[in-house]
């Protein structure tokens, strides 16, 4: 309610003509039902008064109260109320004021922080030869090549380093959250800033590794790449998870625009690592235009999230899911369901308190009040009931971890040793050497991958109930691949597909289905959490288990690939 100076006048000049005529009941003993009356006419005329200062206010209104219904004191309580209410409809208008994406922006910046969060992953993978072959392997004057102890397993090693911290951190970061407790935007914008900024440092120092020359201290410049890539595995899990669980406070298609950035990424690295076969460049120069791009892609990303977080549209839908969590004004005042703030229960009480004597029952509705509101405190600052939003995930959860599971279980180990029958597909026996694992393995994978993540921006089918039913089915890709002319120099099983064009094609829909259900499963995942305020920690537990699907698959992926040579 919004006061003029005449609605003061009338309102306290009523309340003394109210009391004059009381004043001969006082005498009949009437006084205290007067008083009452008085009390619950002045209760609902006022809304509110500034709290700032207890004492002074008490005193003012006392005083307007009494008969100086002219103070400029109480004149300047109204106004400042009516300006705080006045401010807070215009922030509630705005908040009604549909906002529209312009030119994709946000939409962009998240696809781009998906290619970042599988940059330093791609970056060491596409990088292995300058691992192994130049760094771990001693190349003497006289042509005599020493390989060190650690080149055979450097791979293994590299998978361990980085798998192991990014399914422990991204399930660390779901528990364990920083930031301010009242507004958890906040958390999530210092853990990616910082992370970002961790993998920026670690990465600047693999390039500069890269221009020393590391030969006579081989077993430390081992240890410390181990090291580095722990260290970015860990920060990129955070990072990873924290940003899944922002964007899902948005649309759905702006949780699928980080999934589709994943296979953007592959699909870059990809096109590069093509690039680098056909220009034969020095392995160490290969390297270091990897490490460069990842550079270039993170600095990008922390600049982009700076504008991110003061784009309207962004902050629109923060706000939005923000008022549902904790439904606060711009002033910090927490409003209850009925609209009524805060501070004005607290001072509507402390007036009645002022105004006349409180009844026993008075007093234990205040305590009610008072402790109904301590507890609503209280709630604010808990961590999120994770079994509880869990019991709603858990379906979505499970589907992007058999996903993944059946996914890695496959790519990029048994496609990447799989031969083709003509070995003249490519036109020729060494051009088709050269580049049938690049194009038919990688690219082909990370390219319709990526198609399938933008199909779900226009259909999305089957419903989040149902979504099982395939992600399930994928599971008879595994006996596909292993069927194919997967490793024929050493696989005892015999091959059944016999069609190059074949094993193209399921390598295909692989792929396809891969992309367009993960982003199902990533759009349903925050969709199904109980209530909007947890949509970022189902976002999160929907990001831990699609790490947890990857660690899984690509460890089982070393049983199929032993069990078909048996």
């Amino acid at each position: 309610m919004v006061f003029k100076d005449d609605d003061v006048v009338t309102m306290v000049n009523d309340y003394h003509h109210y009391g004059d005529n009381n004043d001969d009941d006082e005498g009949s003993g009437g006084g205290g039902g007067g008083g009452q009356q008085q009390i619950e006419m002045i209760d609902n005329k006022i809304d509110y008064v500034d709290d700032d200062d207890d004492d002074e206010n008490k005193s003012i209104i006392a005083n307007a109260l009494n008969g100086d219904p002219s103070s400029s004191s109480f004149y300047k309580i109204i106004k400042m109320d009516n300006e705080k209410q006045t401010n807070n409809k215009e922030d509630d208008s705005l908040k009604k004021i549909p906002v529209v994406d312009h030119y994709n922006l946000v939409y962009i910046i998240l696809l781009l922080h998906g290619i970042a969060v599988l940059m330093p992953w791609n970056m060491f993978i596409n990088a292995k030869e300058y691992f192994t072959d130049y760094k771990l392997t001693i190349h003497q004057e006289n042509g005599t090549i020493i390989e060190s102890k650690y080149k055979e397993y450097f791979l293994s090693n590299l998978g361990i380093a980085s798998q192991v911290p990014n399914v422990l951190f991204n399930i660390f970061n779901i528990f364990f959250q920083f930031g301010n407790s009242n507004n958890d935007t906040d958390g999530y914008t210092l853990r990616i800033l910082i992370a970002i900024s961790i993998e920026l440092i670690f990465i600047i120092l693999t390039v500069l590794l890269a221009w020393i020359d590391t030969a006579n201290w081989m077993t430390g410049f081992f240890y410390l790449t181990m090291a580095t890539v722990i260290i970015l595995n860990m920060v990129n899990a955070i990072y990873q998870n924290s940003f899944y669980g922002l964007g899902s406070r948005l649309p759905m298609k702006y949780t699928n625009a980080i999934v589709t950035g994943t296979n953007v990424c592959g699909t870059f690295t990809s096109l590069m690592n093509i690039a680098t076969i056909a220009l034969s460049p020095n392995k160490r120069i290969a390297a270091i235009y990897f490490f460069t791009s990842a550079i270039v892609v993170l600095l990008i990303a922390f600049i982009s999230f700076i504008f991110l977080k003061k784009n309207k549209f962004f902050l629109y839908y923060l706000q939005n899911t923000h008022l549902k969590e904790s439904t606060t004004t711009t002033t910090g005042t927490t409003t209850t369901i009925d609209g009524t703030t805060d501070i004005e229960m607290k001072t509507k009480t402390e007036n009645q308190n002022l105004l006349s004597d409180t009844t026993t029952n008075g007093s234990l509705n205040k305590d009610l009040e008072s402790h109904a509101k301590i507890n609503e405190q209280k709630s604010k600052s808990e961590r999120p009931p994770y079994l509880y939003v869990y019991r709603y995930v858990w379906k979505q959860c499970l589907n992007v971890f058999l996903l993944f599971f059946v996914t890695l279980a496959i790519f990029p180990v048994i496609p990447s040793d799989v031969r083709p029958l003509n070995p003249e597909l490519f036109g020729s026996k060494e051009k088709t050497d050269q580049y049938y694992v690049a194009i038919a393995c990688f690219l082909l994978f990370n390219f319709f991958a990526l198609l399938g993540n933008l199909v779900p921006n226009f259909v999305r089918f089957p419903g989040p109930d149902r979504l099982w039913i395939p992600i399930v089915s994928r599971v008879l890709f595994i006996p596909f691949f292993m069927l194919s002319n997967y490793a024929p120099d050493r696989r005892k099983w015999p091959v059944f597909i016999q069609s190059d064009l074949l094993y193209l094609f399921g390598s295909i829909l692989m792929a396809f289905s891969s992309g367009y259900y993960s982003s199902l499963c990533m759009m349903y995942a925050p969709q199904s959490a109980p209530d909007p305020k947890y949509a970022g920690t189902a976002g999160m537990m929907a990001a831990a288990s699609l790490i947890l699907g990857i660690f899984t698959g690509v460890n089982f992926s070393t049983i199929l690939a032993w069990s078909v040579r048996q």
